[in-house]
């Protein structure tokens, strides 16, 4: 049983913790990326001549 355990862990282990490296590493990419979609949205609507008060809203809505 013990060993059974220990192979388990052993085999699990290692795809978590280089998923949990990942993420960490890519976390501020992701919020930059997600700064700049925010940002080109609120040049668009200004493009479109729309009311970006009314898109800043919007947006905030769409991250919770």
């Amino acid at each position: 049983m013990d060993e059974q355990l220990l192979r388990s862990v052993a085999d699990v282990g290692f795809p978590i913790a280089i998923a949990s490296y990942l993420l960490i590493r890519f976390e501020p990419l992701i919020k930059g990326l997600e700064n700049t979609i925010h940002m080109l949205t609120l040049i668009i609507a200004k493009q479109q001549d729309l009311n970006i008060e009314e898109v800043k809203p919007l947006i905030k809505g769409v991250n919770g």
